[in-house]
């Protein structure tokens, strides 16, 4: 409740306007135009472009608040940078069983779609209840819920019809019809199972997969669990580090390397790495690592940019486009016993290079463009909002040159991955509290906002 709190009060307090003197120079929106697309067919030579390591500087917006530039910058220099066309695809059966066959060999298409042990699990959930927080002794609170028992009565009825031993098929398209939502089960050799999620909607196809160990399965970040909620570890400990995590960051990447090279995938770099752990049936069934990746083209870092939360105080232009363009990201959970699940979010087909290396502008430029963005962001802030949400300082953590989808006046099937700026900020009550950073993104070659999530103006 506190948490939600302060976000509605941060969205409110930089949403507000007020009268502030206004900076030299107001935001540009990214604008799928023709100036836009003659950009991207510019070239200029790659020795011209140099970074610096850092960026360390005070900026104070008035008397009540400043950011402060305390950022690692992350980009090569003297490198070409690209211009690629993508097209729209989704998720038909050959890709779907081509991912499957790569990621963990030959399967079959399980024909139960609960198994008996899935249905026998999720019952003994129904019968406990909902989660409902540790009394002052420690115990575990379990609630009633709307529908318990009707929903007792159902699993009890399809467990008694399921056989205890599952029965397979061959996985091929004519046992399994996509059709824009599914889950299903395909066993391996070794005698388990994987659950499979895929959905879509009418309009775009499927465009998600999920894969993971086990039907009722979901993945929690540390940070989440530092802020004192979610279950007890298995010591009975809640909101404390997770000290169950036996294998190093570096161990885990390297595990997620070699699955990349199983999938046959090249274009996509770490983004983030964090803590993790496993959730099973109300239960903590495993500890490790949460990587997140996004595109990264020559000379750029690869951002799962849709994973930072959006404060807000950036906003875009409601162009309307006849489909969004989301990113195309992947996210691995991997333990010692290696990746234990994974999604693949936005599936595009990778085109032809239409530009082998696009003009962007120099870095002192957008250095410049950040600053204003902030000034205009920041000024028109009220002070009375400013105080309920309690940050002074905003701080710029990170500026990394990565890659965005830069969407095509009138068309829905094409579009284009752009070098694109991504300066990551957080305020200090934010960072205090939650440690969950934003993110800005600008277009590299001419500075414009890009809306992180595109389409959801």
């Amino acid at each position: 409740m506190k948490r939600l709190l302060t976000v509605l009060l941060a969205a409110l307090m930089l949403l507000t306007l007020a009268c502030q003197p206004t900076p030299e120079e107001e935001p540009i929106v990214n604008r799928a135009d023709s100036q836009a697309q003659e950009a991207i067919f510019s070239t200029t030579a790659p020795e011209m472009r140099v970074f610096p390591d850092r960026w360390d500087e005070e900026m104070v917006i008035n008397d009540n608040i400043k950011v402060v530039f305390e950022a690692s910058v992350e980009a090569e220099s003297n490198v070409a940078h690209p211009i690629i066309e993508i097209s729209r695809t989704s998720y038909d059966f050959e890709t779907v069983a081509g991912i499957i066959n790569a990621a963990y060999g030959n399967v079959r298409l399980r024909e139960q779609e609960w198994s008996y042990d899935e249905l026998l699990s999720a019952l003994q959930m129904a019968q406990r209840g909902y989660y409902g927080g540790i009394d002052d002794s420690g115990e575990i609170i379990w609630e009633p819920y709307d529908g318990q028992e009707e929903e007792i009565a159902t699993l009890q009825m399809q467990l008694a019809s399921t056989p205890t031993v599952s029965t397979y098929k061959d996985f091929t398209e004519e046992n399994l019809k996509l059709d824009g939502y599914n889950d299903f089960a395909v066993g391996l050799e070794d005698g388990s199972d994987i659950i499979i999620s895929v959905a879509g909607s009418e309009s775009e196809g499927i465009r998600f997969l999920w894969c993971r160990k086990s039907r009722d399965y979901g993945i929690e970040k540390e940070n989440w669990i530092l802020q004192g909620d979610g279950i007890p570890n298995k010591d009975g400990e809640v909101g404390v580090p997770f000290k169950y995590v036996n294998i190093t960051q570096q161990e885990a990447e390297t595990m997620a390397e070699a699955f990349f090279e199983q999938l046959g995938q090249k274009n996509f770099a770490l983004s983030s790495a964090f803590k993790a752990r496993a959730v099973e049936n109300g239960e903590v069934v495993s500890e490790g690592w949460q990587l997140e990746y996004g595109h990264a083209l020559a000379g750029t870092q690869g951002i799962a940019y849709r994973h930072y939360s959006a404060s807000g105080i950036f906003e875009t232009d409601e162009t309307a486009y006849v489909l969004p363009w989301e990113p195309e990201e992947i996210n691995l959970y991997v333990t010692e016993n290696g990746v234990e699940s994974f999604g693949w979010n936005n599936i595009y087909v990778i085109g032809e290079e239409v530009n082998p290396d696009v003009e962007i502008m120099p870095f002192d430029k957008v250095q410049t463009r950040i600053r204003n963005y902030f000034k205009y962001a920041l000024a028109w802030t009220e002070d009375a909002q400013r105080e309920a949400y309690g940050s002074s300082i905003v701080y710029v953590t990170r500026v990394a040159l990565t890659t965005s989808v830069s969407q095509v006046e009138n068309q829905k099937e094409t579009a284009y991955l752009v070098p694109t700026w991504a300066i990551f900020y957080i305020g200090d009550e934010w960072r205090r509290l939650y440690g969950d950073e934003s993110v800005l993104l600008l277009n590299a070659i001419d500075g414009s906002l890009i809306s992180q999530y595109p389409g959801e103006y």
